[in-house]
């Protein structure tokens, strides 16, 4: 069946969250996914709360890190280093590309790592976008940009929360305006393929099986 038993509602006591986004994961590796709140501006803060596995969570107090100036960071989740446990990644593309991890402790903080600077420059217009794109089960980091060309670059995980930039990736068609990237599996062989869309007059897909 698919219904559903609806629960009553859950506040947290702080307030002013305006400009949070909201993630989810399994942040302690009990198999139950937890809420993630992350907010980017001035100053990094993330909330987590705790799944109790009965439909509530035991929230936990703020973690901020220690750099400012986060306007611009999308906020990602995925399992770096292989652990089992849903870590943060932040990522800011504008000239330069920046990125960040918060390993997770398994007990709802995390373990604020250094920038990870790639050596290109001009990445606005790209998008960050995560995956397992060589089946060692470790979560990478894939960018992809859609104008003109389809370009994209791939970061892969070396499982201690730091990335093995690589070369960038074109597509031989041209005309990519439009376009949304996406990531999934289209072919079962546990390996993150990219799937591009574009809906206009016609509703057309390409993709990039993953090797």
């Amino acid at each position: 069946m698919s219904t559903f038993t609806f629960l009553p509602a859950q506040d947290r006591s702080e307030t002013g969250w305006n400009g949070f986004d909201a993630l989810t994961g399994d942040v302690n590796g009990d198999g139950l996914t937890d809420l993630i709140w992350n907010e980017t501006g001035n100053i990094n803060r993330t909330y987590v709360g705790l799944s109790n596995g009965n439909g509530t969570f035991t929230f936990l107090p703020a973690q901020d890190r220690s750099e400012t100036g986060w306007n611009g960071f999308d906020a990602l989740t995925g399992d770096v280093n292989g652990d089992g446990l849903t870590d943060l990644i932040w990522n800011e593309t504008g000239n330069i590309n920046r990125t960040y991890v918060g390993l997770s402790n398994g007990n709802g903080t995390f373990t604020f790592l250094p920038a990870q600077d790639r050596s290109e420059t001009g990445w606005n217009g790209f998008d960050a976008l995560t995956g397992d794109v060589n089946g060692d089960g470790l979560t990478d980091l894939i960018w992809n940009e859609t104008g003109n060309i389809n370009r994209t670059y791939v970061g892969l995980s070396n499982g201690n929360g730091t990335f093995t930039f690589l070369g960038a990736q074109d597509r031989s068609e041209t005309g990519w305006n439009g376009f949304d990237a996406l990531t999934g599996d289209v072919n079962g062989d546990g390996l993150t393929d990219l799937i591009w869309n574009e809906t206009g007059n016609i509703n057309r897909t390409y993709v990039g099986l993953a090797i």
